[in-house]
């Protein structure tokens, strides 16, 4: 059985541009609009994004289980 936690934190600030340490690990890093998600993102981090966006994500939440 696999188990998994993932922790999501919101940055009100920001300087500069994202860069991607571990290019093997990862597919592109970059700015995105809330309603131009890119097609291939996995599942549960769509839902965090588009919920939080919407003002509809608890502190914590189940997804999946």
């Amino acid at each position: 059985m696999d188990h998994r936690v993932d922790f999501f934190y919101e940055c009100r600030t920001w300087s500069g541009e994202p860069r991607r340490m571990e290019p093997l690990k990862s597919a592109d890093l970059r700015w995105w609009p809330v309603d131009e998600l890119p097609e291939k993102l996995v599942d549960h981090e769509r839902f965090v994004i588009e919920a939080h966006h919407a003002g509809q994500l608890a502190p914590i939440h189940s997804y999946g289980f």
